[in-house]
């Protein structure tokens, strides 16, 4: 089996320096300097294309203060309007409420006039959001860079070099497409066996911001049509739903396990009822069984996201408004590609005669 590469890559976020107790020299002091700038500019015009007349809200946590200060002065020098929303600690990341204000404010701005253009808001730090849960406009764009504990520390965590990102991305999608099928193993050991739909390829999914979707930082997925799926997703990592419930979020202490038969969910549960319940009346209700897509999106350290799209399926019609609800499960997993199994030439018997259907035609 090949399993698909997930290196730590170098570039502008290579970790930060701990500066000694004396005064630091000018190298120490300006190096992570240099570094934070580096994957300032990369994150405002390569993650969010921020451009001049764009309003940007920055919500940030208490260790990331220097990060959010160094993009807002960034972003502004680029024409943007920008908005600092602090979260005090323990707070849920990004209150709609508070984002909310911040915008008002910001399109109330002199400068802003009648040429504004999009409308954004970063999350930096805190756990992954659900968007649908944030209670923000749908025109909205929103991005976040989570805070993760396997990720590696330095003057803008998590974030990556675009150039090297997209060279890993490009392996693992050719990987991916050569794969005769996929593993996919998360908490319990057990496997999910996965196969492409029509044998059509992989693809790099860029993740560039769009209106109304929730772009996770780094961005740039690896993405699948699935035809067949067999075994068992534990899901310990975020649930999103294309709807304005408030369920979606971490999945911390909530794990969703899911068995798929023929690539529809056979059996769920989960340790908390509401979330259970929420997701058993999605699948026996509204359809929402069938696995149309799966994606892995790799870190710069630890084991990649891999996440699963379901979809309602059209031969089963369930109520009114649900033909485009949408459920998606993730969690840190193994994406192991399991080459094709070569044919087998045909033997022949004593007499000669083939023992192949081809030969014997």
């Amino acid at each position: 089996m090949l399993s698909l590469p997930n290196a730590r890559l170098a570039g502008a976020v290579a970790g930060r320096a701990a500066a000694p107790p004396s005064a630091p020299t000018a190298a120490s002091s300006t190096a992570p300097d240099i570094q934070l700038r580096a994957a300032v500019a990369s994150l405002l015009d390569r993650g969010l294309r921020l451009a001049a007349g764009d309003l940007l809200v920055v919500v940030f946590t208490a260790d990331l203060k220097e990060a959010a200060v160094r993009l807002t002065a960034t972003a502004r020098r680029s024409g943007a309007l920008v908005r600092l929303v602090a979260l005090p600690p323990g707070e849920a990341p990004a209150p709609g409420r508070r984002v909310r204000s911040a915008l008002r404010e910001l399109a109330a701005e002199p400068e802003t006039g009648s040429g504004a253009g999009r409308r954004l808001v970063l999350l930096l730090g805190g756990a992954p959001v659900d968007l649908a849960a944030l209670g923000l406009p749908p025109q909205l764009i929103a991005a976040q860079l989570p805070a993760d504990e396997d990720r590696p520390g330095g003057p803008l965590p998590g974030w990556e070099d675009p150039d090297a990102r997209a060279e890993r991305l490009a392996v693992l999608c050719a990987a991916t497409s050569a794969a005769g099928r996929l593993r996919v193993l998360t908490g319990d050991g057990r496997a999910l066996q996965l196969a492409r739909r029509d044998d059509r390829p992989a693809v790099v999914d860029p993740g560039p911001p769009v209106a109304g979707e929730l772009l996770t930082l780094p961005a740039g997925a690896v993405r699948i049509e699935v035809d067949e799926a067999e075994g068992l997703f534990v899901a310990e990592g975020t649930l999103q739903v294309n709807r304005p419930v408030r369920l979606g979020g971490p999945l911390r202490g909530r794990p969703v396990r899911l068995e798929l038969t023929g690539g529809r969910v056979t059996r769920l549960d989960c340790p908390d009822p509401h979330t259970e319940g929420f997701l058993r009346r999605a699948v026996e209700v509204h359809g929402v069984d069938r696995l149309r897509q799966a994606w892995c999106r790799p870190l710069a350290a630890g084991r990649p996201e891999v996440g699963l799209c379901l979809t309602a399926d059209e031969a089963r019609r369930g109520p009114a408004g649900s033909a485009d609800l949408r459920i998606v499960l993730a969690a840190r997993a193994d994406w192991t590609a399991v080459p094709p199994v070569p044919a087998r030439p045909a033997r022949r018997t004593r007499t000669g005669e083939a023992t192949s259907e081809a030969e014997r035609n």
